[in-house]
C-alpha cells in the first residue's frame, strides 16, 4: 500500500473524530447576518405568464375556488330550531357553522359536504316538527 503525503495514519487512528481536522476560526463575538443581494433592475424584472396556481386550460388543473360558494343555511337553521324542532335544529346549526368555517379556511370540498348535511338536517327538522305537531299538539288541542 502506498502512503499518500497528506495522509497521516497516526492522526486518523483513534476515536477522536476531530483528529486531523482544521481548527475553527476564532469567534469574533458577532452574530452572522444575512445580507440580501442589492436591488437592481435585473432582479426586479416583471414576471410574465399565468400565476402558478392557475388551472391548466382544458386540463385537470387544481381548482382553488369553486364555481359557487357552498350555501351555509345558517338563517333557516336558526329559524327552524326556534319554531319547529329544537334537537335536530341544533344539529343543522352546527353543520351550517361548519360550512362557514371550512369555506373561510379554503376547504371548499369539506364546506360543500357540510352544506349538504346542514340541508339534510333542515329537512329532518321540518319533518320532525310536523310529526311532533301531529302526534302531540293536535290531540292535546282536540281534547280541550
Amino acid at each position: 500500500m502506498t502512503e499518500r503525503p497528506d495522509h497521516h495514519p497516526e492522526a486518523s487512528s483513534g476515536n477522536d473524530p476531530t483528529a486531523g481536522a482544521t481548527p475553527p476560526p476564532p469567534d469574533s463575538g458577532r452574530v452572522p447576518t444575512y445580507n440580501p443581494p442589492p436591488r437592481s433592475e435585473q432582479n426586479l424584472a416583471p414576471v410574465s405568464g399565468p400565476p402558478a396556481y392557475a388551472p391548466i386550460p382544458g386540463g385537470a388543473g387544481l381548482n382553488l375556488r369553486p364555481a359557487a360558494p357552498a350555501k351555509s343555511y345558517l338563517l333557516p337553521a336558526v329559524l327552524l330550531t326556534l319554531f319547529c324542532f329544537m334537537p335536530t335544529g341544533i344539529v343543522a346549526i352546527v353543520y351550517a357553522l361548519r360550512t362557514n368555517s371550512m369555506a373561510a379556511a379554503g376547504h371548499y370540498e369539506g364546506a360543500a359536504a357540510a352544506s349538504g348535511k346542514a340541508r339534510l338536517w333542515l329537512i329532518i327538522t321540518v319533518v320532525a316538527g310536523l310529526l311532533w305537531g301531529l302526534f302531540f299538539l293536535v290531540p292535546a288541542l282536540s281534547n280541550s
